[in-house]
């Protein structure tokens, strides 16, 4: 079956540099000798090279943001589990752009109905696509297509928490436009927050999709297909993810924190340093500078060399622990706790100097 002319790739550019240029061009380019119509969507008129290598370019001039004030913000995890352990890494964060994102796929899907076109592959601006993976994608493709699904999507399981990825998403047109066609700005997204009983709290745009989706489920009997796997380089294993999520979640793109730690649910007597490199750069060191309360200190020097790879580091005896400083490369402190142990409930707090507020980092050691 495997009719890729009913078929439109969207893919929502936001070129930032010349290098995000280069690549994003790359991608499209070796997308394109697959077969696939190629739709950008972009608040930016594209270089000219581009128009040799998409099908349908849509100016996107009206780019809406997030502006308004929320009580609660979403939390963005980032995983690394091994046999040994489970780390989910918290970033909170308002992610601005969420709306501009939302509104794209929104007129993507008007865009390819107006061309005939019945289906979207909705893929992030910055993975980078291998061959294996564009196969896979094309037997995805063909069980859609085969089994009539409305929607097939990605949805990572970890041990007591389920994510929704936006890596990439397969939907029908008209039926991603009867879930969320009557959302044109930030009013109308509030409204729709608070009737899925989320008040004024403003989660990631991966949380909000899922719950509108799941509400048409159970609401219109839509037939989901869901991929549930723990990463989404298990469907497309040639593809790099996230090649450059930099703009709101890190520090010249690295992720770092303290971590608490737990086994079996409980506290364990010790704290998890822990660095993470999101960028495509090479990253500067991390230091980790540990004061103690006898006056002493250490600081640790952690290298993540390149995207996706971490580095840990174990603390025990955190009971003698004060403060532990965070910094990359010789930019100033960016990140100060303070660690506090409470012996009668065997707890750790590490409180942010700055904002008094809790690390939202912990991993979990296998039984």
């Amino acid at each position: 079956m495997n009719d890729l002319n009913n078929v439109l790739v969207n893919i929502h550019l936001y070129l930032q540099n010349s290098k995000t240029e280069q690549q994003a061009y790359e991608n499209i380019k070796f997308i394109k000798q697959f077969g696939f119509k190629i739709l950008v969507t972009s608040p930016k008129i594209l270089p000219e090279r581009f128009y040799d290598v998409i099908d349908i370019f849509y100016h996107d001039k009206e780019n809406q943001l997030f502006v308004e004030e929320y009580e609660d913000v979403g939390v963005m995890y980032h995983h690394l589990m091994t046999d040994d352990f489970t780390l989910k890494f918290g970033v909170e964060a308002l992610q601005k752009h969420g709306l501009a994102v939302l509104r794209a796929m929104i007129k993507g899907c008007k865009v390819a109905l107006l061309n005939n076109i019945k289906y979207i592959i909705r893929i992030e601006s910055d993975a980078l696509f291998g061959t294996k993976s564009i196969e896979n994608l094309k037997n995805i493709i063909n069980e859609f297509q085969i089994n009539n699904y409305d929607c097939d999507l990605i949805r990572t399981v970890y041990p007591n928490y389920v994510n929704f990825s936006l890596h990439l998403m397969l939907y029908k047109c008209q039926t991603f436009l009867d879930i969320f066609g009557q959302i044109e700005n930030e009013t109308d997204f509030r409204k729709e927050l608070r009737n899925l009983g989320l008040g004024n709290k403003n989660p990631w745009l991966e949380e909000f999709l899922y719950l509108m989706f799941e509400r048409a489920k159970n609401e219109k009997n839509l037939n989901i297909n869901y991929h549930e796997i723990l990463d989404s380089q298990l469907l497309y294993p040639d593809t790099a993810w996230n090649t450059n999520q930099l703009c709101f979640t890190s520090v010249n793109g690295l992720l770092t924190d303290v971590c608490h730690v737990y086994k079996n649910g409980n506290f364990e007597k010790k704290i998890q340093l822990a660095a993470k490199n999101l960028s495509n750069e090479q990253a500067p060191t991390v230091y980790f500078h540990v004061n103690y309360k006898n006056g002493q200190f250490v600081t640790f020097l952690m290298s993540v060399p390149f995207i996706g790879c971490w580095s840990l580091q174990t603390l025990d005896n955190v009971d003698e622990i004060d403060t532990i400083y965070i910094k990359h490369g010789d930019n100033d402190f960016h990140k100060k706790y303070i660690i506090n142990f409470k012996e009668n409930d065997n707890q750790t707090s590490i409180l942010d100097i700055n904002t008094n507020k809790s690390t939202l980092s912990h991993i979990e050691l296998s039984s």
